[in-house]
């Protein structure tokens, strides 16, 4: 009877402790001493019984107390579980933190020590530990025992803890704890907050943390703490705030007792507080401020801009921003742009940068330096406070640092760009508050004079663009003013004003205000790109920044925004165009404005057309510039491609310059002719071409503008420009004339391509047939020129030339026009590029020591892109096949020497040589290595051995990742160049053999399949010479075995493989086997 109630007993706390989830270490205990108090008083009961019977029970009382040590285990593992789960649902992104924390203060009013070990195992889990926290360890053990225990066998895994792990589940992590950290302070305000237990423990606890030397818990407890630091410093604030109103009270005297215990008891949680907040500053923030981790130094400076903000009186003191001073020194990007941003917070109020006057002395030559920074966000950010600063304290910056601040308006950066225009604007904007009382008297003066009243916008916008049209002209750059209205233009209206500009520039309601001639060159040039900007949304070239498409709102403000500039331009284009024809620059900037506008609004200056036109005319005559016969081209090109009522009258107005130019240049020709046959005298026909320069090449230039655009065939101006390429000059004066005689000739065949196809005229076809091949012929004599300009023009049209008319096997009129090189000709297009393109200065950066260093650069910067242009030319048709395949090994050959000039075009050269003839760019990179490396025999160095190694690894760089496509020109480079290694001059000469070449192949092994090396390696070993021994030949031992170890890497017996191989495998090795030995 007595052992079926004891083993009843014993089953029930059994089954009562498994069910307990959440019991902790003293229920525990508290159960195994009643368990031990039933087994003795059933003892008791049973004294009566045998001695057999009492052992019995002796053992059953053994068993229960090893059955109840067992769920013990258990117990805690289910109270690990439930914090985890607890865990996991606060590191969830979008989790309610506040349902978390109300669980938290409910539990804390029944048991402080389950919420408060809520609340630390919650931070220990987010800083990565996996260790279970108890009660028993937080009561008996001290805070740096208790973080050294929990730190022991602790793994940071790469550092990839949930604070810095970009895993998906940890991105709402920090959003989460800074949530939890302001509700729960929050939550506790009232009562918990003060009771000098609660916020004490898990302070002394993460205090502990940040001094330990695992990263993951200093920088997750830095957080903990600085999150729980902001939501008390703003509670000290309101409460700061209710002592001085109580003070200020003026209650009735019944209520003076109340309110003095009220404010008594302010002031104690006023100072429990502030002793919390003192405690983390000085505890956590003094010391983890410099802490090795740069993101530890981040999140503590980033809080002091929340502080800031809540309580301005105390943190914005010298004591708290020498913090923020001395990390503008850090050498973390990071930590500068936070240390700046939260600066920037700061100076963004007007209030606080009368209290920051003394910082802003300080480090004001710290803000200036880093406007240099490397760290585009740093440089941002330091301009951004500069301008505020600068807003209050204009005086504050010298001239030269206001002029190098706006000079980043030109920068390729936009962000920058646009700060650097915010702080243009600012300074603009002081600069007229500074001469406002002059600026009023004018105003009042030209409002009497002239007897109309402007808007005050008007007025401060006619200064402001006058302010700015003169920084323009004393410190700018004319020749990036796109990059200068781009800048302005994103934060500002003013450029879009577009009745102001033209007031400025007619002199009307200018209020005494008059541009100089500088002034009044610049203002068309800002006009122009204002223009060009506000009504295409086009950005200027290489300036960086974010590019969307552009929506229907965009559109129709581009539209709105040309309406408006039409109606304040058009009515006076003619007045404009006669007021400035003198004035080349601004005469081409209205034209190009023309070209922009909308032609809906043409009917504005129809009625004067005519006479617009023929000052166009008059201005071209009148000015020799390429810049603009091109603005005039594309401004007639603009009117006859519109359907509108002035097409017409445009059409008719082309035809008319372009007959005009030609008969022009006609006279001039046929002058040039007549010197030549009057004259047998070279000095005096030179005296008298030297006073026709200046009309030939004004002739010129404005035909090649034409040929741009329109059709300019005609078989006489073929003919007499073929003359005037056939004199024969050596003067650099001359260049220009000849460099136009080419494009001219150039475009005059491409007309008549074009003609032909559109109309199969047999006349075009014999023109074509008979001066197709003269033309090349005298462009190749032209590239003998020792003017680098000319040779190079004439090279380039060559190649274009012989694509457009390269050789056609097919029966149409194309085969009857076309031109194919013959031996002499390809033999004198690599002879120019081995002499011009590939020449010695480049590559070994030879500078003359004659002329000025600026002048050196723009000269060799000039010539590198002329060389690019006609090794480009020389690329296009080896692609196309014109010039065999073959001779791209003299390209190759250059790919390692200068790579840096030309590295992109040899490049694409291999690239499309790989996908259309792999075996041919094989055999052409053998020819290319061999000659290299014969070259490289007669200069034995270190050197030598690097241009080897650069062309092999730029090489195999080229070559595609498809092991098939690439497969048989490997393994034919592989066998070519074996077999020249093994080939002897002299074999008992060690100098005669070319076994060295091997070691430079060792690169292409990778390359090669399993058992292709099979084969390679195979190939070596039967036909190395027998005398290739250590003894004899030691460094070419070296290279043999450097190869041999190459291909044994990854490779299997050839006999083994060679009988496994498939169909493909087997025809290849096959087809290489049966290949002649070459010579």
């Amino acid at each position: 009877m007595s052992e079926t109630r004891l083993t009843r007993c014993r089953k029930r706390k059994l089954e009562e402790l498994n069910e307990c989830s959440l019991m902790d270490k003293s229920i525990l205990e508290n159960n195994l001493n009643t368990s031990k108090e039933m087994l003795l008083n059933g003892s008791k009961r049973l004294k009566r019984t045998s001695k057999a019977r009492l052992n019995e029970i002796s053992t059953d009382e053994k068993f229960v107390k090893n059955s109840i040590k067992t769920p013990k285990t258990d117990c805690k593992n289910s109270q690990k579980k439930y914090l985890d789960t607890i865990y996991e649902d606060f590191v969830k992104k979008g989790t309610n933190t506040k349902k978390i924390v109300n669980s938290i203060v409910n539990m804390y009013k029944k048991d402080k020590d389950k919420a408060l070990l809520s609340v630390v195992h919650y931070f220990f889990r987010i800083a990565g530990g996996i260790k279970v926290i108890t009660l028993d360890m937080l009561k008996t053990m001290a805070v740096p025992e208790l973080v050294q225990k929990l730190t022991v066998n602790y793994e940071e895994q790469d550092g990839y803890y949930p604070i810095v792990s970009n895993l998906t589940k940890w991105k709402g992590v920090r959003k989460n704890i800074s949530a939890f950290c302001s509700d729960l302070i929050e939550a506790i305000k009232h009562e918990i907050l003060f009771d000098k237990y609660f916020v004490k423990q898990i302070l002394s606890i993460l205090m502990g943390m940040t001094d330990s030397q695992v990263r993951a818990f200093r920088h997750s407890s830095t957080f903990y703490c600085m999150k729980l630091m902001t939501p008390m410093v703003k509670i000290k604030c309101a409460m700061k705030k209710k002592i001085d109103l109580s003070s200020q009270s003026n209650s009735s005297f019944s209520n003076i007792e109340n309110l003095k215990r009220s404010r008594e008891d302010l002031k104690i949680n006023f100072d429990i507080l502030d002793a919390y907040i003192n405690c983390i500053f000085q505890g956590v923030f003094v010391n983890r401020y410099r802490d090795s981790v740069s993101d530890i130094r981040s999140i503590c400076i980033a809080e002091m801009e929340r502080w800031m903000e809540y309580d301005r009186s105390e943190y914005l003191q010298d004591s708290y921003l020498k913090y923020i001073g001395w990390l503008l020194f850090d050498k973390s990007g990071t930590v500068r742009q936070t240390a700046l941003h939260v600066l920037h917070y700061v100076y963004s109020d007007p209030k606080n940068v009368k209290l920051l006057s003394l910082f802003s002395m300080r480090f004001k030559d710290r803000f200036l330096d880093m406007i240099l920074d490397k760290d585009n966000f740093v440089r941002v950010e330091s301009v951004s406070i500069v301008t505020h600063i600068i807003a209050h304290s204009p005086n504050l910056l010298s001239d030269d640092d206001i002029t190098g601040i706006i000079n980043l308006i030109y920068v390729s950066q936009r962000n920058l760009a646009v700060a650097a225009a915010n702080f243009l604007d600012i300074y603009i904007k002081n600069m007229i508050s500074l001469e406002c009382d002059d600026l009023d008297e004018s105003i009042n003066q030209s409002i009497d004079s002239e007897g109309d009243v402007s808007s005050k916008k008007d007025k401060f916008d006619t200064f402001y663009i006058k302010k700015l049209i003169k920084f323009l002209v004393q410190h700018g750059l004319p020749s990036h003013t796109s990059y200068f209205v781009d800048s302005i233009l994103t934060n500002n209206d003013q450029l879009i004003r577009w009745h102001i500009f033209m007031n400025l520039i007619l002199g009307e309601n200018t209020f005494g205000i008059k541009l100089s001639d500088a002034e009044e060159i610049q203002i068309f040039e800002i006009l122009y790109w204002s223009l060009y900007q506000s009504t295409t949304g086009n950005q200027p070239a290489n300036r960086s920044g974010q590019k969307r498409a552009q929506t229907a709102k965009d559109q129709k403000r581009m539209l709105k925004n040309n309406e408006n500039f039409c109606i304040q331009l058009l009515p006076h284009v003619e007045k404009l165009i006669l007021m400035y024809s003198n004035e080349l620059s601004i005469i081409t900037n209205i034209i190009k404005i023309l070209i922009l506008c909308n032609l809906d609004y043409c009917h504005m200056y129809t009625q004067n057309i005519s006479q617009i036109f023929k000052k166009i005319k008059k201005t071209i005559y009148l000015h020799n510039n390429q810049n603009l016969n091109y603005a005039v081209i594309n401004f007639i090109n603009h009117l006859t491609n519109s359907k509108n009522i002035i097409q017409d009258r445009a059409t008719s107005f082309k035809h008319l310059l372009i007959q005009e130019f030609k008969n022009n240049f006609y006279q001039l020709q046929l002058k040039i002719k007549n010197i030549y046959n009057s004259s047998s005298n070279k000095e005096q026909q030179y005296s008298e071409l030297e006073k026709l320069k200046y009309d030939l090449t004004s002739s010129l230039n404005r035909i090649k503008c034409l040929g741009k655009s329109f059709n300019i065939f005609e078989k006489n101006l073929f003919e007499c420009v073929m003359f005037i390429m056939d004199l024969e000059f050596n003067d650099k004066e001359w260049q220009d004339i000849f460099c136009d005689c080419i494009k001219i000739c150039h475009m005059s065949l491409c007309w008549a391509r074009y003609e032909m196809e559109s109309n199969e005229d047999g006349e075009i076809i014999i023109f074509l047939s008979n001066n197709v091949g003269r033309y090349l012929k005298r462009c190749i004599l032209l590239c003998e020129s020792k003017i680098n300009t000319i040779s190079c023009e004439a090279f380039s049209s060559i190649c274009d030339i012989m694509i457009m008319f390269r050789y056609t096997t097919e029966p149409d009129q194309i085969s009857k026009i076309s031109y194919a090189p013959d031996f002499e000709f390809q033999k004198s297009l690599l002879s120019f590029v081995r002499i011009n393109i590939f020449d010695a200065e480049i590559a070994n950066d030879v500078e003359s020591e004659d002329k000025p260093l600026k002048d050196l650069r723009q000269e060799r910067s000039f010539a590198i892109n002329n060389k690019r242009t006609c090794l480009g030319g020389i690329c296009k048709i080896i692609i196309y096949n014109i010039l065999p395949f073959k001779h791209s090994s003299l390209i190759i050959k250059h790919f390692g020497v200068f790579y840096t000039y030309y590295g992109d075009i040899i490049k694409d050269l291999i690239i499309r040589l790989r996908d259309i003839e792999p075996e041919e760019l094989a055999k052409s990179f053998f020819s290319a290595f061999r000659s290299l490396y014969e070259d490289c025999l007669d200069f034995p160095s270190v050197k030598t051995k690097k241009i080897m190694n650069n062309l092999s690894g730029h090489f195999i760089a080229c070559l595609n990742v498809d092991y098939k496509k690439i497969r048989k020109p490997i393994v034919l480079i592989h066998r070519k160049i074996i077999f020249y290694a093994i080939s002897f001059k002299n074999a008992e000469d060690e100098k005669s053999n070319n076994l060295n070449i091997l070691r430079y192949l060792v690169p292409f092994s990778q390359k090669l399949v399993k058992t292709d090396k099979s084969f390679v390696l195979h190939l070596l070993i039967d036909n190395i010479p027998d005398y290739c021994t250590q003894k004899k030949m030691p460094e070419q031992y070296e290279s043999v075995e450097m190869y041999k170890k190459s291909l044994a890497t990854g490779s299997i017996k050839y006999r083994e493989e060679f009988d496994l191989v498939d169909d493909e495998e087997s025809t290849i090795i096959n087809n290489l086997l049966a290949k002649d030995e070459p010579s």
